[in-house]
């Protein structure tokens, strides 16, 4: 009986032969049917955050969900080598029917309805004139992407200016003119968009009087910010020799935001080194409820990425090879992917 364990390590120990689930408690600590592309998810966003940080100083911010699931949706056109390496880069499961099941149940559950929170994300295939793909690929996007088929000119502005307003609706006019003029031509077929959205309260809010301007650190260097304050709160915390973790929840106690600060204030590339799946359940696992004092800076992030320079260092520079990629899963023509932008 798994009652003073988590769920998480009950599963673990059921599967290594440990222990046994009750019949009576084992539906409540069944994995749901997405669970495998989330975990595969959860990989390839911390590999993609030490892919980013290598190339830049800069602050990180990106959805690791929008960029698997655009992808997703490019590997289910994808062949030979072509498929092989997206598959290596983010993990997507081999099998057809399993890997499409899991996408639709991931896809319900993040955009089932909830009073407390908006959380939602949403697909589409932009398809130039003239251009028909496979009936199977059209297919698969709508019924477990649930993306959208839209045809719009691409030689003019028009599929331009269109997908920047489906993006801007979409993310309630957070995310602008993600593709710039002129950005495609008479030869662009495709154009496959992810767009997600979240807005939510904290649980424990933070009182506006009680912002002040105070001192920030990065690295050895600091910087004069405000600072938003709590006092005599509880919320789920631990602390170890490295550093110390804080797990603050949203309306609702469905979704949280963990946020991991060394103990040190010049080893955060030491933290980024340690980040792995196996710690971040660890440290999650040694969280509990204590009356902690939070600062914590306001902040506004707005970041685009080239994927196509990352995704390339990461091990998969066939798709976006003019002569090398195979997308014959989609058209009976030769295609390639030319771009692929993120923006959060």
């Amino acid at each position: 009986n798994p009652a003073c364990v988590t769920p998480t390590t009950a599963e673990r120990l059921v599967e290594r032969g440990w222990g046994m689930m009750p019949t009576e408690l084992s539906a409540n600590y069944t994995k749901s049917n997405a669970t495998n592309v989330i975990d595969t998810n959860n990989q390839f966003a911390i590999n993609f955050y030490s892919q980013v940080s290598q190339e830049s100083d800069e602050n990180i911010f990106f959805s690791p969900w929008s960029i698997f699931t655009a992808f997703a949706m490019v590997f289910e056109g994808a062949k030979e080598n072509t498929a092989d390496e997206i598959r290596q880069v983010f993990g997507f499961p081999v099998d057809y029917q399993k890997r499409t099941s899991e996408f639709r149940s991931a896809m319900n559950n993040i955009n089932s309805d909830d009073p407390k929170y908006q959380l939602s994300i949403a697909n589409a295939l932009w398809l130039a004139e003239g251009f028909e793909p496979f009936t199977e690929y059209v297919d698969t996007a709508i019924n477990f992407y649930d993306g959208d088929v839209n045809t719009v000119n691409f030689i003019s502005d028009d599929g331009v200016n269109k997908i920047n307003a489906w993006v801007e609706e979409k993310t309630h006019e957070k995310i602008k003119d993600i593709l710039k003029p002129g950005s495609t031509d008479e030869l662009t077929r495709l154009a496959i968009t992810n767009a997600i959205y979240f807005k939510g309260s904290w649980v424990t809010q933070f009182n506006e009087n009680n912002t002040s301007t105070d001192t920030f650190w990065n690295g050895e260097q600091t910087s004069e910010i405000p600072l938003m304050h709590l006092e005599h709160t509880l919320l789920n915390y631990t602390q170890t020799d490295q550093l110390q973790i804080l797990k603050m929840p949203y309306e609702g106690n469905k979704l949280s935001m963990l946020i991991l600060l060394p103990n040190e204030n010049d080893c955060l590339t030491s933290l980024e080194k340690s980040l792995s799946i196996e710690n971040l359940n660890l440290w999650q696992e040694q969280l509990t409820t204590k009356q902690v004092e939070v600062f914590m800076p306001k902040f506004k992030l707005e970041t685009t990425y080239d994927l196509k320079t990352s995704l390339i260092e990461m091990g998969m520079p066939t798709p976006f090879s003019e002569r090398h990629a195979d997308f014959g899963g989609i058209a009976p023509i030769h295609l390639y992917i030319s771009q692929a932008i993120h923006k959060a």
